[in-house]
């Protein structure tokens, strides 16, 4: 049996250095918190319910 030389990994190196370039260069031109629109208010079919603590959060949820 003869032994074939191993094929070097370039077209998956490759493949994902073009994949991690087009995230993270997409990534570096995404808008920062600061420049993010406005959101609407919210509707009059919608209740704005206050809550101070992650188990209020959880009980509002709870009873949608």
């Amino acid at each position: 049996m003869a032994d074939f030389p191993r094929q070097a990994p370039l077209p998956i190196v490759a493949g994902l250095t073009l994949a991690a370039v087009l995230l993270f260069g997409a990534a570096a031109f995404a808008r920062t918190p600061d420049e993010a629109p406005s959101l609407a208010p919210p509707g009059p079919e919608f209740s704005v319910v206050g809550v101070s603590t992650a188990q209020a959060l959880a009980d509002a949820c709870w009873n949608l």
